[in-house]
């Protein structure tokens, strides 16, 4: 579902999910800053393979 203040833009907000589905099932994490009328940032940190992992 998409936030009230959305207007003009079209999709369905799925990207964010997949993101985060992708992420997550490589033991990641995915965060946001968001100030409002302003903008949001998004970060994402994925865990470095150990060579022993490889």
């Amino acid at each position: 579902m998409r936030a009230d203040n959305v207007h003009g833009i079209s999709g369905t907000g799925l990207g964010l999910y997949l993101c985060r589905e992708l992420v997550e099932r490589h033991n990641g994490r995915i965060w946001f800053e968001s100030v409002e009328n302003v903008g949001s940032t998004f970060y994402i940190a994925l865990p470095l393979l150990d060579d022993a992992e490889v």
